[in-house]
């Protein structure tokens, strides 16, 4: 079983409902197509601004431009360490609802996406090829989609 942290913003701008990434994850969880941790772990789910993740992106990914979401993964089966943590996964609240506008869907809808998409990179899913991208872009439609 994974727990789910959810870490807000200091309370300026919109208010998280921490409920859907839960059933999101639940519902990933679900599905045995999904590598998750076999043990029990945590997930920590960060929500921050442009410069927050900026700084992240830098400091991890050598870009100096703020991104929508980062995952990072903390766990490792394959070495049979049990670190509680699983991951942490970063959300700008700055650029989902950019987004959100530039793609005519809810600022929910957007996190949910990103939410996912952070969580499947965590699962080990990239989209480094065209191939690879919409694999990866059907999962997250797989599980945005999943009844409750």
């Amino acid at each position: 079983m994974i727990v789910l942290n959810v870490v807000s913003p200091d309370g300026r701008g919109k208010k998280i409902d921490d409920t859907i990434f839960r059933h999101l994850l639940l519902k990933a969880a679900k599905d045995k197509h999904f590598p998750f941790p076999k043990n029990d772990a945590v997930l920590n789910l960060v929500f921050v601004d442009d410069k927050a993740i900026k700084k992240l992106n830098v400091k991890y990914r050598k870009r100096n431009i703020p991104t929508d979401v980062l995952s990072f993964l903390l766990f490792d089966e394959k070495e049979k360490t049990h670190d509680p943590l699983f991951g942490e996964i970063y959300i700008s609240l700055e650029r989902a609802q950019v987004q959100a506008s530039e793609r005519n869907h809810s600022f929910q809808t957007e996190l949910n996406k990103l939410f996912v998409h952070g969580l499947l990179h965590l699962l080990g899913f990239d989209h480094e090829n065209e191939k690879d991208f919409f694999e990866m872009e059907s999962y997250e439609n797989q599980i945005l989609k999943m009844p409750a």
